[in-house]
């Protein structure tokens, strides 16, 4: 089917990157109609596409060679440079500056000096790389990223043949079963004693602080959701908010959501109270003509609470005070999962969703073990046994 001419195509300079030019078109009728967007290096190529596109062709043709090998990378950084550069910068923006950083950051200060050959760059340097990453705290769903780009990079090595096999194939399932000692941690949630003495400990001690941490206990969200969550994004009449953004300390500012889907989440009369509270002070507060912020949570000196520093003080004083020291910000989310499932086997798939987790069986595999498997004295294993009464008739019998 080509193009029809209304449609055109849209050509735009978005970034100063190595494809700052984005072209965008339509395609089809009715629900098969679809937007199919094209990155470009230079203005040229983007108005070429514009031409064929204009032209009623079937599919815009533009000479777009394959990416030209890789040789004579003695080092697998002088062969991540490469490699960046000629296949890495043809992805999105996003992506580009995304693998530069993992690579600049956590990769090439233990591989770069690294002989790019089977001997050299084994199984053992990749796992040396995310002994280091661990050791320096860095996070397990960083670690992911840094061993699928390493992984990426391997593979198109192997492809130009600087690799015969890459070192990384099954790497991540090792580790991830904790071979390594890379597992996600294990969920470490709070008694409901425990959080009930958290939250009065808060209310005689900081109580302004009882809405940010009521909030993260009553709705799962993560600390970044919190730090993003405006007030344009709640709805008090029907007590829902809209979880659309989250804030990444590596890009300071507001990122998608880590499971790239915006959600709905239920609000609790108490949260729905506690943030009322929360736009009245600040309704009082600038009173003096400033423009009141955007979002929601917000310190004594009208800046967003961000995931690190102060809240972070406040949680660890509060847990030592209870008797609960080791706890973390995040074991607020699984105390959030783990007593909702205590309560009610059933809510399974409204935690699941509550949570943000793409799949089901993600929320099931992280917190199974606190699914009650008994109703008052009987466990679930006792539900077809046969009365005592029918047992006797039987042996009778």
């Amino acid at each position: 089917m080509a193009f029809p001419r209304s449609d055109g195509a849209t050509v735009k300079r978005v970034g100063a990157g190595r494809s700052p030019w984005r072209v965008q078109w339509y395609a089809g009728e009715g629900a098969d109609r679809k937007a199919t967007t094209r990155w470009c290096a230079t203005e040229g190529e983007a108005r070429a596409i514009e031409a064929a596109i204009e032209a009623g062709l079937r599919r815009p043709v533009l000479p777009a060679a394959a990416p030209a090998p890789v040789t004579k990378a003695g080092t697998f950084g002088a062969f991540a440079a490469q490699w960046l550069d000629t296949v890495v910068s043809r992805k999105k923006p996003g992506t580009v500056r995304s693998y530069r950083q993992l690579m600049a950051n956590h990769i090439l200060p233990t591989l770069g000096r690294v002989p790019l050959t089977d001997r050299a760059l084994g199984v053992q340097a990749i796992v040396d790389v995310m002994a280091a990453r661990q050791k320096a705290g860095v996070s397990w769903g960083t670690q992911k990223c840094i061993l699928r780009v390493i992984s990426t990079a391997c593979q198109w090595a192997k492809r130009t043949g600087h690799l015969s096999i890459n070192p990384c194939d099954r790497l991540l399932m090792e580790l991830r079963d904790g071979t390594s000692g890379a597992d996600d941690p294990e969920p470490n949630p709070l008694t409901q004693a425990q959080a009930d003495a958290f939250l009065a400990w808060l209310e005689a001690r900081a109580p302004v602080w009882v809405p940010y941490f009521l909030t993260l206990l009553h709705t799962g969200m993560r600390r970044g959701e919190a730090s993003a969550l405006r007030w344009s994004l709640i709805d008090f009449a029907k007590r829902r908010a809209l979880l659309k953004f989250n804030y990444s300390p590596a890009a300071k500012g507001d990122i998608t959501l880590k499971g790239k889907r915006p959600h709905e989440i239920d609000l609790s009369r108490d949260v729905v109270e506690a943030l009322r509270g929360v736009q009245e002070r600040i309704k009082v507060v600038d009173l003096d003509g400033r423009p009141a912020s955007p979002y929601v949570f917000l310190t004594a000196r009208g800046a967003r609470v961000l995931p690190k520093g102060g809240v972070d003080r406040i949680c660890a004083r509060a847990m030592r005070a209870i008797g609960a020291e080791g706890h973390t910000m995040h074991d607020l989310r699984d105390t959030f999962a783990t007593l909702h499932l205590l309560a009610d086997p059933g809510r399974l798939l409204w935690v699941s969703w509550m949570l943000g987790h793409r799949h089901t069986s993600t929320t099931l595999d992280r917190y199974a073990r606190w699914i009650p498997t008994q109703v008052g004295g009987a466990t679930y294993a006792d539900a077809f046994n046969r009365p005592a009464a029918a047992l006797r008739q039987a042996e009778q019998a």
